[in-house]
């Protein structure tokens, strides 16, 4: 199997640098913040709804900021769009002459306490396009914050990494096999007794152990791996 030399992601990951710096500096604290002494959901049966919807408002600041990055840093090369057509991902890169989908982005957000299955990724390796699927994972929390002299709470981004939908997709199918599971004639995964397997995609189910020092591991995806390590429980920003 190939690895792809990827000058692209190596690209998009050092934008992320900067857009978590804004995210974190500014627009949490500014658009997303909360008083210290306000209450956020314990229960079980609203901890989920909630965490999610906090997601999807980070996944918007983040295609937002992305946008504004990425036309900067292209000289109005490229251009950022929300998905707003019935395909696969969040957002869209596009060319900034002709409006053409350059690429598909779909953002993996997750919070650091929450369980793996909300940064799924499923779909089979034929229905992925090698060039135009990307992925963004994100891992956040609440920290404290200040905005305007006040102390506040506001969500922070602990880590992220851009990856290409084929790099996740290869060593995740590689994972299937080494766990002894299998893939049926359409490609869907299969458990090692033939169920359907309903874990297949999680986040901290992309590398098999064996994999986890492998020298051909891609260094993003043992990236990926270092912040999947830190879901279900706190964790300090993964160093790169």
């Amino acid at each position: 199997m190939t690895q792809i030399n990827d000058d692209e992601a190596r690209r998009l990951n050092g934008l992320f640098e900067a857009l978590q710096i804004r995210f974190n500096s500014d627009v949490s604290p500014r658009l997303l913040s909360t008083l210290p002494n306000e209450e956020l959901p314990t229960a079980p049966s609203a901890l989920t709804g909630f965490r999610s919807r906090i997601s999807l408002l980070i996944e918007y600041s983040v295609i937002e900021l992305l946008a504004e990055y990425l036309t900067v840093d292209t000289e109005g090369d490229q251009r950022v769009t929300f998905n707003t057509v019935n395909q696969f991902a969040d957002c869209f890169i596009r060319d900034g002459a002709t409006w053409q989908l350059d690429k598909r982005i779909d953002i993996k957000t997750t919070h650091v306490a929450s369980d793996e299955a909300s940064a799924r990724y499923d779909t089979p390796i034929g229905q992925i396009d090698r060039d135009k699927d990307w992925l963004l994972y994100l891992v956040w929390d609440f920290r404290p914050c200040e905005f305007a002299g006040l102390r506040l709470r506001c969500p922070q981004l602990l880590d992220g990494v851009f990856l290409r939908g084929i790099t996740v997709a290869r060593e995740r199918d590689r994972r299937q096999t080494l766990a002894g599971g299998s893939f049926d004639e359409n490609g869907l995964p299969l458990t090692n007794n033939g169920n359907k397997d309903t874990n297949f995609g999680k986040v901290r189910r992309i590398v098999h152990k064996t994999r986890e020092n492998a020298p051909d591991l891609d260094p993003d995806i043992a990236h990926l791996l270092r912040m999947s390590q830190g879901i279900g429980t706190p964790m300090p920003r993964t160093p790169r």
